[in-house]
């Protein structure tokens, strides 16, 4: 008998403008199990090498037994956060560009706080606010971003995780799809 998978509370269109992020940030996170387990299921080594190809740098080949031996040195939680932070700079600067002259979205509470998510994602992982910050309510489901409560504290990993990002993305998107496109 199988069981029938539940069903995501969080949906990306193919044709939306997160698609192309979001799946990479899955298929990033994912590829972390195998990669992080200690009896090493990959069988990475010296001997196994994966070559990324440019424009300028025309072959540049990593050595798989060095990136699995990498792990030791970054925990399993803090890659996540790292990507979790590339995703949020990502979709913040697509959102941007497909928002640019909607002052109903850039100026609500939702986006407000976006803002702020991206900003500690790019600035180290923690809330640094400018003498007049938050300029508007920064407020997303049930957190409300208060500079004398988030001053200093860490974002993903403390205030919100990979799950709460997937799911802010997804209201994003909402809002940035009208309807009937």
């Amino acid at each position: 008998m199988t069981t029938a998978a539940p069903e995501s509370a969080v949906a990306f269109r193919s044709d939306g403008p997160f698609f192309p992020v979001v799946t990479t940030f899955f298929l990033s996170t994912i590829g972390l199990g195998p990669l992080y387990q200690a009896d090493n299921p990959l069988r990475l080594s010296a001997k196994d090498v994966a070559s990324y190809h440019g424009l300028i740098e025309p072959q540049l080949n990593i050595d798989l037994g060095q990136v699995r031996e990498m792990t030791e040195r970054l925990p399993l939680g803090r890659a996540i956060i790292e990507l979790c932070g590339m995703l949020i700079v990502s979709a913040h600067a697509i959102a941007l560009d497909r928002a640019q002259s909607n002052r109903a979205i850039l100026e609500s509470p939702t986006f407000e706080f976006f803002r702020h998510i991206r900003n500690t994602a790019a600035h180290g992982n923690r809330f640094t606010f400018t003498s007049d910050e938050p300029r508007r309510a920064a407020r997303w489901r049930t957190v409300t971003l208060d500079r004398s409560i988030h001053t200093g504290m860490q974002c993903f990993g403390h205030l919100l995780n990979a799950a709460d990002g997937l799911s802010l993305l997804s209201d994003i998107e909402r809002a940035l799809i009208t309807p009937g496109s």
